[in-house]
């Protein structure tokens, strides 16, 4: 599941020439490529103790298996996060580099002592001191869950041709809150197609790698009073 909720986070950012989603998915492509190559090399050494004259090493298969729990632990953090770090998640240690500390806050200014009452008497109360300063922000919480799907926008999605396929999709706006809707289709945890519409109508999305006939999920955002926001996310068979 980390791995598709990292991919919910991504196709519903907003940011200047999608740099945030462009990050969040360097950041999965980079988690995949190592998955890969230890899968791989793990699968050879089985096959030749398996079938060959060779044997496993314990103490390599040892190391491997700590660095496959690794990318696990590198996948659920990376799932934690709402904007992607700057640095790689996947094969790290999961700690990025320690920022400067801020400078201290103002002193405030002590209040004035009470004059002395006469004797059997009790004297007025001095002014309060001025307030202290504000204490520094603390860390963000972990994301909620993601809310309830809207009724602004209903989308219906087809394969139309078979070499090579592809995917239109009917988009008819709801509400008055909503004009833009942006369709993402995923496999894999991976971002397959992509489409925006501005209006009520057909567009194509346009596939971010070959697209073959099975199970996709697809994620439809629109912007509600400029943000955007998730109105259905749902698994379809093309």
């Amino acid at each position: 599941m980390s791995p598709e909720i990292v991919s919910t986070t991504a196709v519903t950012t907003s940011s200047p020439s999608d740099t945030v989603y462009k990050a969040f998915d360097a950041q999965l492509t980079s988690c995949a490529d190592q998955r890969d190559a230890l899968a791989h090399t793990m699968q050879a050494e089985l096959e030749g103790a398996a079938f060959g004259s060779g044997s496993i090493d314990p103490a390599l298969a040892g190391q491997q298996v700590s660095q496959a729990n690794g990318l696990i632990a590198n996948m659920h953090q990376l799932a934690q996060l709402n904007t992607p770090p700057s640095y790689a998640v996947c094969g790290s240690s999961g700690q990025g580099a320690a920022g400067p500390t801020g400078p201290a806050g103002a002193q405030g200014p002590a209040g004035a002592p009470g004059s002395q009452g006469s004797p059997g008497t009790q004297g007025p109360a001095g002014p309060a001191g001025g307030p202290g300063p504000q204490g520094r922000v603390g860390p963000r919480g972990p994301a909620g869950r993601n809310g309830r799907n809207g009724r602004d926008a209903r989308v219906r999605c087809a394969a139309v041709g078979r070499r090579p396929l592809r995917v239109v999709c009917t988009v008819r706006f709801t509400s008055a809150r909503a004009s833009t809707a942006r369709v993402v289709l995923l496999r894999g945890g991976r971002v397959a197609a992509v489409g925006v519409a501005a209006g009520n109508g057909r567009i194509r999305l346009s596939g971010m790698q070959r697209l073959r006939h099975g199970h996709y999920r697809i994620v439809v955002s629109v912007l509600r009073d400029g943000r955007p926001v998730v109105v259905s996310d749902r698994s379809i068979r093309l």
